[in-house]
């Protein structure tokens, strides 16, 4: 699951930036409710000179926080560079990096 969750993270900033001429910013509050309880998330990212960077924070029911940073950068036509690493409540890290080759 967390594959999934962190290649979708890391897809969304390469839309984005395949999306983006010019610099632009972007400011996200929201709270998820589950059956474990209520998440509070704040995402922030913006795009400049063919970089895109994301940071996400998120604060669990029971106060513990998680970590997203991420960063895609475009080398070609279509294809990005990204990088992503997550850290969870308890300190411990987990990062990802690859290419993505977007075609529209």
């Amino acid at each position: 699951m967390l594959n999934r969750t962190a290649l979708a993270g890391v897809a969304a900033l390469a839309l984005t930036l395949a999306g983006v001429g010019s610099a632009s910013a972007y400011d996200r509050w929201s709270t998820i409710y589950t059956w474990h309880g209520r998440y509070h998330q704040h995402v922030s990212g913006q795009c400049s000179g063919g970089t895109c960077t994301r940071d996400s924070r998120t604060v669990g029911p029971w106060g513990g926080v998680t970590t997203r940073d991420g960063s895609c950068t475009k080398v070609g036509t279509g294809q990005f560079n990204c990088a992503e690493t997550t850290t969870g409540p308890w300190g411990h890290s987990v990062s990802h990096s690859g290419t993505i080759t977007v075609d529209r």
